[in-house]
């Protein structure tokens, strides 16, 4: 595993927003396509973030998370095997991309995966709310072809933020996982690696190689 310190990124904010190129730059240089129109830019709401799916809110702007067939068969795999090992220890809940968390008012994000122990609810079980106010302890984030480097240090900042312990953003074209702890800290995990996930859900393990093996075991081979 390697180490890799990396600074922080500077804070999203939208109040000085005057240009679309500014609004890109600072939503993290996404494309155009994934920024929605409507609501207008600056007045949606966590209601509109919830009727549109598949999308996240920030500061009044809804974004639509980038999506495909890779992330998505290795987001299930990661989750059906979270799931199973929580069948015999009941300490988390996990959700998959239509999980909001609320990060602060007017930011909601959604790990394409989120791992939330219940002992950090109030009643030791996860409400019944469309979006929760707890941040989840593990996020993964699997990489599409249109997210950016700049994208995903600003989630990475929101969630530490907000709670989260751990984040792994997983490359399936590279075959690789960063694997942070703080927005400056992260392990780079490859195929060889077995990540050991104790400080979270005592006892599990993913070997990566078999995580990544699963995309060469249903997809036919293709461009990288």
């Amino acid at each position: 595993m390697a180490t890799a310190l990396i600074t922080p990124p500077e804070e999203a904010s939208l109040s000085s927003v005057e240009t679309v190129a500014d609004l890109v730059r600072r939503l993290g240089d996404i494309p155009l396509y994934r920024i929605r129109t409507q609501p207008p830019i600056g007045t949606a709401t966590e209601n509109d973030v919830v009727r549109h799916k598949c999308c996240e809110l920030i500061d009044g702007v809804i974004v639509e998370k980038g999506m495909g067939w890779e992330e998505s068969i290795l987001e299930i795999e990661i989750a059906a095997l979270i799931r199973n090992y929580l069948q015999q220890s009941c300490i988390a809940v996990v959700a998959g991309a239509d999980g909001y968390a609320r990060m602060r008012p007017g930011r909601v994000r959604v790990p394409d995966v989120g791992v939330y122990l219940l002992n950090r609810f109030p009643t030791n079980k996860a409400p019944r709310v469309a979006i929760c106010d707890v941040a989840p302890d593990w996020a993964i984030e699997v990489l599409s072809r249109s997210n950016t480097k700049k994208e995903m240090e600003l989630k990475r900042a929101d969630l530490f933020e907000a709670g989260t312990r751990l984040i792994w953003i997983a490359d399936p074209r590279k075959r690789k996982v960063e694997a942070w702890t703080a927005v400056d800290e992260m392990d780079l995990l490859t195929p060889q690696d077995t990540a050991n996930l104790d400080e979270i859900l005592p006892g599990f393990t993913v070997s990566i190689g078999d995580w990544f093996g699963q995309l060469d075991r249903v997809m036919e081979s293709g461009d990288s």
